[in-house]
């Protein structure tokens, strides 16, 4: 067992040199607060969304916060409003 543990550490000692130096990152799930922030041209298209879009196509909010055409027809479903609006208070 002893002469196992020699002949590994043996390995090591020829694989890695003296005065080398080895980092390893893995960054890769970590990301800036930033990369989670809407840009302005985004922020503005969600803004454009809610009320251009809204005023210009005769869309109304419902209690259930879905925007329906003037037959009653829902355009975004229940909710939307709320996403977009929860969207621009927390990523923007």
């Amino acid at each position: 067992m002893a002469s196992q543990f020699k002949e590994a550490q043996q390995m090591i000692r020829e694989m890695i040199s003296p005065k080398q130096r080895i980092d390893i990152y893995d960054h890769k799930h970590m990301m800036s607060d930033q990369a989670f922030k809407l840009s302005e041209q985004e922020v503005r298209a969600l803004e454009y969304i809610i009320h251009k879009v809204s005023k210009k196509w005769n869309f109304r909010p419902t209690k259930y916060n879905e925007l329906v055409d003037e037959p009653n027809k829902p355009v975004f479903k229940v909710s939307t409003l709320n996403a977009f609006r929860k969207t621009l208070e927390y990523l923007s």
